[in-house]
């Protein structure tokens, strides 16, 4: 077949590929009279990139090896690590090792940031170890290195590796990095120095750098340093947001919780799932259940937010510990999925603190709403022998 059919062939699969059409740009992919590197690559980085890592991993065990390149190994690498699956990446290591695939910088940062993804930290120390000894080396690999620490609770190493790392080569992701390294440690002083040293060198204005600097004042314990760098962000975004929010959850914060999504909303940041979730976690710290029930309507009716169970949770929570406990039985009875088995433990251990008076407000709310089922479970749990004491 000439050369150029090929072409076309790769074309119209990597067309439905990236339209997210997998199935059909794999039955095209089968379809093809000849297949080269490139047609392989496409597919595995269809799979790869739309969250079906263990296809990508299949049809690279499929493949030729004879038609494998530098880029093949990559695609598997990262497939591997959006699985953490560790064997199959060591084995990908291997492979890629007796075809001097290896000595490639983009196949060495794809097996590092495996490891990393993994939380195999000596593997990851190893290879870029041996990175340093062929002078092979660029931002991608310093980066993956300090997220290995970072990421996997080696927050100090992670701090030592940023101190020796080559300025000139450090990017807003290495300030993140770093930045996250000193909250996970409490390390405030070193922290604020990291952030001195990203303004000076031109992303003191970049959000993500600044989102980490509010982040880390948080975790240190100083809300008014955090909210104070939060107001200097330019262009605040959702994780700026849910930033802020949970700092003020973790201090018991609630109303300037909630005035902080509100304000922000305003200012056209559309909060999202976990800004409410922060929000509503927020005022359960603070006690504040008249705040939550006006807020959780305005999830879905102002923001067009289907509440996610863990909202319905967090409201049902407040309510049964403020001994609301119709409010919370009717919450729990109107939930749109089944309730979680967390949900009848909270709203159980509030009948229970009511003794007998709770068998009798199940048993009215049976009368009231006889079809629903969510009544019958209740009562069950409350008449086991368990609970066949206290009722």
């Amino acid at each position: 077949m000439p050369h150029k059919s090929t072409v076309s062939w790769n074309s119209i699969v990597s067309a439905y590929a990236w339209s997210g059409d997998l199935d059909q740009a794999k039955r095209l992919f089968d379809r093809m009279p000849q297949r080269d590197v490139v047609s392989w690559n496409s597919m595995l980085v269809a799979y790869s990139q739309n969250g079906h890592g263990d296809r990508a991993l299949e049809l690279f065990l499929a493949m030729d090896p004879s038609l494998q390149n530098e880029v093949t190994f990559v695609i598997a690498a990262d497939a591997c690590a959006s699985q953490a699956a560790l064997e199959e990446g060591i084995a990908i290591h291997s492979r890629a090792s007796a075809r001097g695939f290896d000595a490639d910088i983009r196949v060495a940062n794809a097996l590092l940031n495996l490891y990393a993804k993994c939380g195999t930290i000596d593997r990851a120390k190893d290879l870029f170890e041996r990175m340093i000894e062929r002078d092979a080396r660029d931002v991608v690999s310093w980066n993956s290195m300090l997220a290995a620490y970072s990421q996997n609770g080696h927050g100090d190493r992670a701090l030592e590796l940023f101190l020796v790392m080559d300025p000139s080569l450090q990017n807003e992701v290495t300030f993140v990095i770093a930045a996250n390294a000193c909250a996970s440690q409490a390390a405030l002083e070193e922290g604020i120095a990291i952030h001195s040293r990203a303004v000076f060198y031109g992303y003191g204005s970049d959000t993500l750098v600044a989102n980490a600097l509010v982040t880390l004042l948080g975790k240190s314990g100083s809300v008014e340093g955090a909210k104070s760098a939060f107001d200097r962000i330019r262009s605040k975004d959702a994780v700026s947001l849910n930033s802020m929010i949970a700092i003020y959850a973790a201090n018991g914060s609630g109303e300037a919780a909630v005035e902080a999504l509100r304000s922000m909303a305003a200012e056209g940041v559309s909060p999202d799932s976990i800004t409410f979730m922060s929000a509503l976690s927020a005022c359960s710290h603070s006690g504040l259940l008249d705040l939550a029930w006006g807020l959780f309507p305005c999830i879905a009716g102002d923001y067009g937010i289907a509440p996610a169970m863990d909202h319905y949770v967090s409201l049902l929570d407040l309510l049964a510990r403020a001994g609301r406990i119709d409010e919370a039985a009717d919450l729990i009875a109107h939930m749109p999925f089944e309730p979680p088995v967390l949900a009848w433990t909270i709203l159980l251990g509030a009948y229970n603190a009511m003794g007998q008076q709770g068998s009798n407000a199940v048993e009215r709310s049976m009368e009231l709403e006889p079809e629903n089922s969510a009544h019958y479970v209740l009562l069950s749990n409350l008449k086991s022998p368990k609970n066949r004491g206290r009722v």
